[in-house]
Formats: structure tokens, C-alpha cells, sequence
């Protein structure tokens, strides 16, 4: 658990999708949960974190941590477990214990519950059995659903926080769904999709148009990493060779440090050689400025950007275009289903690289100061809103880097 009090808003954001996991123990209501640490473990703490997170939720503990195991009276397959004189390591008898555990959830089998409670702060991790959360109203807050499925499935009653579309399955029975106190008259179907506008919630289409964060495609830099994405080097005569210097050297870093992280080598091509395949199949990684990388060149003018010779502007701000790099993410305005980076591979700290919480610095941009490092100062970063635009007034000037 990490303190954020000393984070810019942004980095905020970051642990609570990262660092900050007590903060998603409502996701224990709908599947088996066995927490287990050592009494003597250094990572005790975020163990009692965790159960303390439960009960802020509502519900009630009960038992001895060093006997039958703590148990949510709610949640009977959640149990948490302290193995007493014991460091970083799982005591035998406990593991029989879990492995027994295991075993009769295996035997038990997948359960489609009638009662779902879920909880996400990003439209990555946005699905959990037979709903999915696929609009936030904003990002990095908690978006909530609290779902009962009654009368062999005909009716549904549905309680929400912070979402404005919504899919649920299982739903070829469903007559009558009640959302947020508003009732709706539906015909069954394999899925249903709700969509809230002007605080009403209706039945929607499918498939939704326009630009607005989605799973796979809500950020933060670091999400493109996620999925195959593609190096496209520069070719061509840089605007400012300070801008140009600071990108190659970023991505020497990043290539180095990939080799080292994950035993393999970054997928490569000068910016020349993309194909219409490329496109297709990967984010697209550019380094370089749009006077050297000539699909930089394509897709600047339409990123919330504004990249001249002289100039960069961002987030209502001005910079002296040989003092910055701009750093990004964002839907690829040339395949708007795979994302467009700018300037960066993974920007969590190389320390975390190997650790459970490799806590992204930038958010979804950041304007980075040229110089010698190659991990640079940052003069500007933050998030994009729903619509991938800046908020008004909501740039953020990140301590430290």
C-alpha cells in the first residue's frame, strides 16, 4: 500500500489501479478468495488491510487468524489464513489446507451467481460473470454494480456507481430490469446493453460510435504493452535533434531493459517498412518528432497535441519545441482499434519492473525535458478524460520526475 498524499493527481490514479489492490476486495463477493501470509512476513500488513477493506464494505469477520481462519460471514468461500512463527513462506500443514481448499472449488465448479457485486476503477478489468461494465464516467474513481437476478431470471434489480453503459448476459429470460430505481420493459435476449444519458438509463445498440475509453483502449501508457504492439523507428531529418536524441535514447532504454525484464527483444521496424498489416495487427510505438518518423507526421494533427518546429502545445501549455518530447497514448486515428504511442515504452520505475506493482508515472501523457538522461524530468503529465481530450484546468505538474 503506498501513501499518495505527496502524487500529483495523476499518479494518484496509477495506485489505485496498481498499487492500491485492497482498494478492489469487493471483487472477493463472486468467486473463491483464500488469503494466506506468515505471521512473521513483511507483508503482513497489506494482509490486514485487506480484511479491514471487507469490513468497510459491510461485511462481518469472524474466527481466529491462527486457528480455523478468519471467515466473511457473507462470503463463505472467502478465508483468510496466518500461519503462526512464520516468515515469507507457506507453512505444509497450510498448504494442505488451501490444496484442500482448491480441490473443492475445482469439484464445486464455475457458479453463475443470481446476486453480483463488482468493482473496477478502469475499463480494462471491467467484466466479472454475467455483466460487464463497459463505460465509466470517469475513469480512476470506483464504478460500482450491485446486480440480483430474481423470478428465473425474468427480472433483474441493479444498483450503480459511476457507470454510464452497462452489458448484461445470461438475459434470454429477462422481462422486467430495474436499474438505479428506473424500470425498463425488455424482450430476452442472449445480451442487453443499457445506456445512461441525462441520468436515464434506455436500451442501447450493441456497438457504440464515437471516440470515448473502452476497455482495451482507456489507457495509461502503459496499457499498450498489454497487447502486441510494434517499434517504429524514424528515418527521416528530426525538427530539433535534442527532441530526436532524448526518443532514440528512450527507446535504447526501453529495448535494454525489455531484454532483461522478459527474455526477449522488442518487435522492430523502420518507419519505411510499415505495412497496412502492421495497422492492423499491433499498436503502433513512434519514436522521434514528425519531421523524422513519418506515421508521427500522419497522426499529429489529429492527437490532442499541437507538435511544431518551434513549438509544443498541451494542456493549455506552451514549451520551446528543442526543450521537450512529447509522450503519449492514444486511439490510432489511422485504426482507431489499436492504440498510437508517442515516445515511450513502459514508464514504471525500472525497480518495480520485476516487482507486483509496477505503477505506471506518466498516466495516458507527458511532455518530457530534453537532456542527457534518457530517464528524463517531466514538465507536464495526465489523463484524458472520457472523450480522450484534456480536461479543462486539469493538467497536472508531477513532483519529482
Amino acid at each position: 500500500m503506498r501513501l499518495i498524499t505527496d502524487l500529483a493527481p495523476h499518479q494518484q490514479a496509477m495506485c489505485r489501479i496498481f498499487d492500491n489492490t485492497y482498494e478492489w476486495m469487493l471483487n472477493a463477493f463472486n468467486m473463491p478468495f483464500i488469503g494466506y501470509v506468515g505471521e512473521m512476513d513483511g507483508v503482513f500488513s497489506k494482509h490486514i488491510v485487506a480484511r479491514r477493506q471487507l469490513a468497510q464494505e459491510g461485511f462481518h469477520l469472524e474466527g481466529q487468524s491462527f486457528a480455523a481462519g478468519v471467515r466473511v460471514q457473507e462470503i463463505p468461500t472467502t478465508v483468510f489464513l496466518v500461519a503462526p512463527n512464520t516468515p515469507h513462506a507457506t507453512d505444509p500443514e497450510f498448504r494442505k489446507r488451501m490444496d484442500g481448499m482448491h480441490r473443492d472449488n475445482l469439484e464445486r465448479g464455475r457458479q453463475s451467481p443470481d446476486h453480483l457485486r463488482f468493482l473496477t476503477y478502469t475499463a480494462r478489468y471491467h467484466r466479472s460473470h454475467w455483466a460487464t461494465l463497459e463505460g465509466l464516467e470517469k475513469h480512476y474513481e470506483r464504478a460500482e454494480i450491485d446486480a440480483r437476478r430474481l423470478a428465473n431470471r425474468t427480472r433483474y434489480e441493479i444498483k450503480t456507481k459511476n457507470l454510464n453503459r452497462l452489458q448484461l448476459r445470461e438475459t434470454e429470460r429477462a422481462a422486467t430490469v430495474v436499474i438505479d430505481g428506473q424500470t425498463l420493459v425488455v424482450a430476452g435476449a442472449a445480451q442487453l446493453v443499457f445506456a445512461k444519458q441525462a441520468g436515464r438509463w434506455q436500451v442501447a445498440p450493441r456497438t457504440e460510435a464515437g471516440l470515448r475509453k473502452r476497455h482495451g483502449l482507456q489507457g495509461p501508457i502503459d496499457d499498450a504493452f498489454l497487447d502486441p504492439f510494434l517499434i517504429v523507428k524514424p528515418t527521416g531529418t528530426p525538427w530539433q535533434p535534442a527532441a530526436q536524441e532524448l526518443a532514440l535514447a528512450i527507446l535504447a532504454r526501453f529495448d535494454r531493459q525489455y531484454q532483461l525484464a522478459y527474455r526477449g527483444r522488442l518487435r522492430v521496424k523502420d518507419d519505411r517498412d510499415v505495412t497496412a498489416a502492421d495497422l492492423e495487427n499491433y499498436h503502433l510505438v513512434l519514436f522521434g518528432d514528425p519531421g523524422s518518423n513519418r506515421w508521427m507526421e500522419r497522426v499529429a494533427r489529429q492527437l490532442p497535441l499541437r507538435w511544431g518546429r518551434e513549438t509544443v502545445q498541451m494542456a493549455g501549455q506552451r514549451f520551446a519545441a528543442n526543450e521537450v518530447l512529447p509522450a503519449m497514448i492514444y486511439p490510432n486515428p489511422l485504426n482507431p482499434k489499436k492504440y498510437v504511442v508517442l515516445n515511450s515504452g513502459l514508464t514504471a520505475l525500472w525497480e518495480d519492473w520485476a516487482g507486483d506493482f509496477p505503477t505506471p508515472q506518466y498516466g495516458d501523457y507527458a511532455i518530457l525535458r530534453t537532456g542527457p538522461k534518457d530517464d528524463p524530468d517531466v514538465a507536464l503529465a495526465g489523463v484524458f478524460n472520457e472523450e480522450w481530450q484534456v480536461a479543462a484546468g486539469k493538467q497536472d505538474n508531477p513532483p519529482g520526475k
